[in-house]
């Protein structure tokens, strides 16, 4: 990111550890990046690494031991209204006994009018192609529906940023490719910054502008690669680009390198 670019939400110096029954155990340590207004970064990285703290501490659902978040240029002890999280689990995440458009303006209740909650609801439902769908329940509707409704719950209080947690994990190879383009258009058409955890090497590269590598324990930032592929992407000619492939290789060698690998970049760093 650009050093003359405000950061719409950045990791200064953070660091995370756990108190277990043997004593400490840090699980981030120095992580410093930045995101820039309508840029998408995906963060990957071995399993058990602290992906999921680090998106915890990036939403302000849990404190960070070192160092601190700041949304928009301000430090958070919270959760920022700036900021809104998409959680891998949709079947856990949707009220059942409530409508699709309840569960949409659920997080609106008690902020703003009914007859706002309503428009603002209906607009995030049209972002998802689920307009037809506000009356049925949860239950009713495919996984991939399911999660396109998270996904309009959350862009629901028109967030400068959207937080995503392994979002298409728990949906077949058609509907998780369906989902990606899903929100590759939400963030082209809206604007948000897009942050999104993910295990799976090739919709890093195929959904990013930058892809963040974790690695070590502690974990810190391993590298910082730019994706040169533009905004427009489609999933069979990007996927066949050389280059692509050169990243899948990159980014697989680095997550797979010893936990003593030293910090490298390929093209940015934040």
């Amino acid at each position: 990111m650009s050093s003359q670019t405000a950061a719409v939400i950045e990791a200064v110096g953070l660091g995370h550890a756990y108190q277990t029954a043997a004593g400490t155990a840090a699980i981030l340590r120095d992580l410093q990046f930045a995101v820039a207004p309508g840029e998408f970064v995906c963060i990957v990285g071995s399993s058990g690494v602290g992906k999921t703290t680090l998106l915890r501490c990036l939403a302000g659902l849990q404190a960070p031991s070192e160092g601190f978040v700041a949304v928009e240029g301000s430090k958070i002890a919270g959760p920022s209204a700036a900021v809104s999280l998409v959680f891998q689990d949709y079947s856990r995440s949707l009220l059942p006994w409530l409508s699709v458009i309840d569960n949409v303006m659920l997080p609106l209740k008690g902020r703003v009018a009914r007859s706002l909650r309503t428009t603002r609801a209906l607009r995030a439902l049209a972002d998802v192609g689920l307009t037809d769908a506000r009356d049925s329940y949860p239950w009713q509707l495919s996984g991939g529906m399911q999660q396109r409704v998270a996904i309009a719950r959350a862009l629901v209080f028109e967030p400068r940023v959207l937080l995503m947690d392994e979002p298409f994990a728990s949906v077949d190879a058609q509907t998780r490719e369906s989902l990606e383009d899903l929100v590759l258009r939400i963030r082209n058409d809206e604007g948000q910054s897009v942050v999104l955890i993910t295990h799976d090497i090739d919709e890093a590269i195929y959904l990013a502008d930058r892809v963040i590598v974790l690695g070590g324990r502690p974990a810190s930032v391993r590298a910082d690669l730019a994706v040169p592929f533009g905004r427009e992407r489609d999933q069979l000619a990007t996927k066949a680009e050389p280059r692509f492939a050169e990243l899948r290789a990159e980014v697989h060698r680095l997550i797979s390198a010893p936990a003593a690998a030293p910090a490298t970049t390929g093209g940015v760093t934040s």
